[in-house]
């Protein structure tokens, strides 16, 4: 299914991404296979001694009562663990994603900020720059009555 990775600029951007992540081993691909065929992947980031979670895969034509993204995830633990990581970051918790309470009661919160700012105050300090950029070349002066 098309998803967050269908975009041609976005994936031009991960294949980019990806290399200097390889290159500096912050990047970790995981993936379970069944009979030859990959049914489970994980796109995990490692970095400042902790695993984040970033994307992740399933085939959704397998058996589902089996479980592959836990089992990956389980993998993903046991292996950042061996290599002495302190965290394993689920990351953001989305509608899809109530798994991720299953395997800790901690979290951050996190908000996201929208600054607007109104048409009048570009307009304002637009001017402002023009009118600092023409007293800096034109000396000013004050011109009296006499």
């Amino acid at each position: 299914m098309p998803g967050s990775f269908s975009n041609a600029m976005f994936q031009a951007f991960q294949k980019e991404a990806m290399k200097e992540m390889l290159a500096k081993g912050n990047l970790d691909l995981w993936f379970l296979s069944a009979a030859g065929k990959n049914i489970a992947a994980i796109y995990n980031i490692v970095y400042n001694n902790r695993v984040c979670f970033y994307q992740s895969g399933i085939d959704v034509s397998f058996d589902k009562t089996f479980s592959p993204g836990v089992l990956l995830h389980y993998h993903c633990m046991g292996d950042a663990m061996k290599r002495g990581l302190s965290d394993y970051d689920f990351m953001l918790k989305g509608n899809l994603d109530n798994y991720k309470g299953k395997w800790t009661k901690s979290c951050r919160v996190m908000k996201d900020v929208k600054i607007s700012i109104p048409v009048a105050l570009i307009k304002y300090v637009q001017g402002r720059e023009i009118a600092s950029s023409f007293y800096h070349r034109v000396k000013p002066y004050i011109a009296r009555n006499s």
